[in-house]
Protein backbone atom coordinates (compact mmCIF):
# COMPACT_ATOMS: atom_id res chain seq x y z
CA UNK A 1 0.00 0.00 0.00
CA UNK A 2 2.92 2.24 0.85
CA UNK A 3 4.47 1.72 -2.59
CA UNK A 4 1.46 2.41 -4.55
CA UNK A 5 1.48 5.71 -2.48
CA UNK A 6 4.79 6.37 -3.42
CA UNK A 7 4.20 5.54 -7.06
CA UNK A 8 1.67 7.81 -7.11
CA UNK A 9 2.93 10.18 -5.53
CA UNK A 10 5.81 10.43 -7.94
CA UNK A 11 3.86 10.35 -10.81
CA UNK A 12 2.24 13.47 -9.75
CA UNK A 13 5.74 14.93 -9.49
CA UNK A 14 6.81 14.09 -12.64
CA UNK A 15 3.57 15.94 -14.44
CA UNK A 16 3.62 18.73 -12.42
CA UNK A 17 7.47 18.80 -13.65
CA UNK A 18 6.66 18.14 -17.28
CA UNK A 19 3.28 20.63 -17.17
CA UNK A 20 6.04 22.95 -15.52
CA UNK A 21 8.38 22.89 -18.58
CA UNK A 22 6.16 22.57 -21.30
CA UNK A 23 4.60 26.22 -19.61
CA UNK A 24 8.21 27.60 -19.08
CA UNK A 25 8.59 27.08 -22.62
CA UNK A 26 5.37 28.42 -23.81
CA UNK A 27 5.92 31.46 -21.66
CA UNK A 28 9.37 32.34 -22.96
CA UNK A 29 8.23 31.58 -26.43
CA UNK A 30 5.73 34.51 -26.22
CA UNK A 31 8.20 36.71 -24.33
CA UNK A 32 10.66 36.31 -27.52
CA UNK A 33 7.85 36.92 -29.90
CA UNK A 34 7.10 40.07 -28.40
CA UNK A 35 10.56 41.36 -28.00
CA UNK A 36 11.72 40.50 -31.71
CA UNK A 37 8.24 42.63 -32.33
CA UNK A 38 9.19 45.44 -29.96
CA UNK A 39 12.53 45.58 -32.16
CA UNK A 40 11.20 45.04 -35.35
CA UNK A 41 12.81 41.70 -35.94
CA UNK A 42 10.93 38.93 -37.84
CA UNK A 43 8.72 36.66 -35.81
CA UNK A 44 9.94 33.08 -36.42
CA UNK A 45 7.30 30.30 -34.97
CA UNK A 46 8.87 27.35 -33.38
CA UNK A 47 6.66 24.37 -32.13
CA UNK A 48 7.78 21.34 -30.11
CA UNK A 49 7.91 17.64 -31.51
CA UNK A 50 4.67 17.28 -29.61
CA UNK A 51 2.85 19.84 -31.13
CA UNK A 52 3.91 19.19 -34.28
CA UNK A 53 3.01 16.09 -34.26
CA UNK A 54 -0.55 17.02 -33.46
CA UNK A 55 -0.47 19.62 -35.77
CA UNK A 56 0.22 17.23 -38.99
CA UNK A 57 -2.11 14.81 -37.18
CA UNK A 58 0.99 12.21 -36.86
CA UNK A 59 2.29 10.00 -34.14
CA UNK A 60 5.93 11.23 -32.88
CA UNK A 61 7.34 7.84 -34.15
CA UNK A 62 5.84 8.98 -37.53
CA UNK A 63 7.56 12.30 -36.71
CA UNK A 64 10.60 11.38 -35.82
CA UNK A 65 10.75 8.72 -38.94
CA UNK A 66 10.17 11.80 -41.03
CA UNK A 67 12.47 13.90 -39.09
CA UNK A 68 15.47 11.27 -39.19
CA UNK A 69 14.69 10.97 -42.81
CA UNK A 70 15.00 14.33 -43.59
CA UNK A 71 11.45 14.92 -44.99
CA UNK A 72 10.72 17.34 -42.05
CA UNK A 73 13.90 19.66 -41.00
CA UNK A 74 13.79 20.30 -37.17
CA UNK A 75 15.88 22.74 -35.11
CA UNK A 76 18.01 21.88 -32.05
CA UNK A 77 17.51 24.47 -29.32
CA UNK A 78 19.27 24.20 -26.02
CA UNK A 79 18.12 20.52 -24.85
CA UNK A 80 14.97 20.67 -27.27
CA UNK A 81 13.88 19.54 -31.16
CA UNK A 82 11.53 22.47 -32.22
CA UNK A 83 10.13 22.45 -35.75
CA UNK A 84 9.27 25.85 -38.05
CA UNK A 85 5.86 26.29 -38.46
CA UNK A 86 6.68 27.04 -42.24
CA UNK A 87 7.88 23.59 -41.82
CA UNK A 88 4.79 22.09 -40.69
CA UNK A 89 2.79 23.79 -43.10
CA UNK A 90 4.80 22.50 -46.07
CA UNK A 91 4.50 19.32 -44.69
CA UNK A 92 1.06 19.57 -44.05
CA UNK A 93 0.73 20.37 -47.31
CA UNK A 94 2.70 16.66 -48.69
CA UNK A 95 0.60 14.64 -46.24
CA UNK A 96 -2.72 16.16 -47.32
CA UNK A 97 -1.63 14.90 -51.07
CA UNK A 98 -0.69 11.31 -49.59
CA UNK A 99 3.10 12.37 -51.00
CA UNK A 100 4.52 11.53 -47.73
CA UNK A 101 4.78 7.43 -46.73
CA UNK A 102 7.25 5.77 -44.31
Amino acid sequence: MEQMVNNQLELNRVLYQSQFLELKDFIESIIDKKIKEIIGEPVQEYYTREQAAQKLGISLVTLDKYRKAGVIKAKKLGKNIRIEASEIRRCWEEIKLNKLKY
